[in-house]
């Protein structure tokens, strides 16, 4: 059975992003000097041990890439496909959704990462976050036991701060065949930040983010609340004078949690129902 060899190489925009949690105490040790933190994370230039976020390469291994991200950009990048042991077969097309799908490639969508998410309301985190972007190209040797075929790319994509971040690239492949990256060739740009994400005030404003309506007629007499917590909705309803249900829904940011919740209210007054400030209790 021949085997088919191919060097996949992409070209074009990347990144790699680190996010570590950090103290408060080292957030305030750094935020107001961006020359400190660089030559801590870049030059290795000693500081407390209780201030430590660690170096870049140290840093880059222990990444935690369920908060952190790496990969090509989709949209920002091409492809070319060439069979290393025949000049008569080769490809070259974008790294982008539209071409993709044209060629048949479904896409897979990670959620997406946001900060925001991973601080709670009523909480206060700092973060490390180191960001390397990257130009220049990406090569990957594949060996098959059939001719290359764009549907079989496996791809997972990521938005991260409004981009694309290609963060899962591989090949679907059968026993004895074989998908490696070999080498690559970039410049790149690297940027560091701490900072603060506070959502007291989040905690802190449940209650005016709570709003009850009371329907009554001949037929029925019902109530209907909904609260929003971040991103959280949740909504109580039932009958007069009963504990009622629950329902939750998680929606991607606060922003779209309020939005989603206007909507929801104003639809119940269009019904008839009759919004009622209620009285804080004690």
């Amino acid at each position: 059975m021949p085997i088919y060899n191919y060097e996949i190489e992409i070209s074009g925009s990347g990144v790699f992003q680190i996010v570590e949690s950090i103290s408060k105490a080292t957030y305030e040790f750094f935020c107001e000097n961006d020359e400190l933190l660089e030559n801590h994370i870049f030059d290795e230039e000693e500081v407390p041990d209780e201030h430590s976020i660690g170096y870049w390469d140290s840093l880059c291994e222990s990444a935690d890439f369920s908060q952190g991200q790496t990969g090509m950009l989709l949209g920002e990048c091409s492809i070319s496909v060439t069979n290393t042991e025949s000049d008569d077969e080769s490809y070259s097309f974008y790294l982008d959704e539209k071409e993709l799908k044209d060629q048949g490639l479904k896409l897979t969508r990670e959620k997406q990462i946001k900060f925001d998410e991973l601080v709670a309301p009523g909480e206060v985190k700092y973060f490390f976050i180191g960001n390397e972007e990257h130009e220049g190209s990406w090569v990957y040797e594949l060996k098959t036991k059939s001719p290359f075929e764009v549907k079989k790319l496996d791809i997972t994509v990521c938005k991260v701060e409004s981009r694309d971040i290609v963060t899962s690239f591989c090949y679907d492949l059968a026993e004895n065949e074989d998908f490696d990256y070999s080498d690559g060739s970039y410049d790149y740009s690297r940027s560091l930040k701490v900072i603060k994400i506070d959502k007291q005030d989040i905690a802190e404003s449940v209650d005016s983010n709570s709003r009850y309506f009371e329907f009554k007629d001949a037929h029925s007499s019902k109530f209907w609340e909904i609260s929003v917590s971040g991103a959280t909705i949740t909504v109580l309803y039932g009958k007069l004078g009963t504990n009622g249900q629950t329902s939750v829904k998680e929606l991607d940011s606060p922003e779209e949690a309020q939005e989603h919740a206007t909507k929801q209210a104003n639809g119940k007054i269009k019904k008839g129902y009759q919004e009622i400030q209620k009285i804080a209790e004690g």
